[in-house]
């Protein structure tokens, strides 16, 4: 995807993956303040710290590709 050049399939794909990155997010912040077990919980802050790099990365991918699908 660095070309620049996106299609509208890649495009939509990648909402579809950032709307699923947001709510996977959104239940595991939620669910992390159930869990008890101090590794489980190591896991699931170090799991939303890669999300947080994704959808980051992800909007940034989006910024670029949404005014080129305007203009096509």
């Amino acid at each position: 995807m660095e070309s620049g050049k996106y299609g509208v399939h890649e495009v939509v794909d990648l909402q579809e993956l950032l709307r699923f990155k947001v709510v996977c997010h959104a239940q595991s912040k939620a669910r992390l303040q159930q869990v008890e077990h101090p590794e489980l919980q190591t896991i699931v802050e170090q799991s939303m710290k890669q999300g947080n790099l994704s959808i980051s990365r992800m909007k940034e991918l989006m910024e670029t590709a949404t005014p080129e699908l305007k203009q096509s």
